[in-house]
């Protein structure tokens, strides 16, 4: 549950992050995951870059703080999108894979909205416009 809007912002940041943490690698890569965990949606951007400094897991989410050279980065695009996935009362989260790169977590609540016929059941041959 969240605003597109605020959410595309979030998904846009956490993929422009991912690709300037492979600046210079020959193969960059980003990985797009989105499952289904208990009441939750997980969407999960996972990059192969040289993950991040361990002393900076802590803080990432830190207003100004970042790990780019001086004139690449303010450093509050990982603290805005922070605080717009905790306005939708989920989590964002971070962490480094065990293969190399950073893992991104945007955990929100799923939306109780029932079952949606279109994605249920097909998509209906006869959709009106409206």
């Amino acid at each position: 549950m969240g605003g597109h809007i605020r959410l595309q912002q979030v998904i846009v940041n956490l993929l422009t992050n991912a690709l300037d943490a492979m600046k210079g690698c020959p193969d960059p890569t980003i990985e797009v995951t989105l499952e289904r965990m208990g009441g939750n949606a997980v969407v999960r951007v996972r990059d192969f870059g040289p993950g991040v400094p361990e002393e900076g897991l802590e803080k990432v989410f830190d207003p100004f703080f970042t790990t780019k050279q001086p004139g690449e980065g303010m450093g509050l695009g990982l603290s805005i999108s922070y605080n717009i996935v905790k306005d939708f009362d989920g989590h964002l989260r971070v962490k480094n894979h065990a293969e190399g790169g950073a893992v991104f977590d945007v955990v929100l609540n799923m939306a109780d909205a029932g079952p949606t016929p279109a994605l249920d059941q097909g998509w209906p041959n006869d959709v009106a416009a409206e």
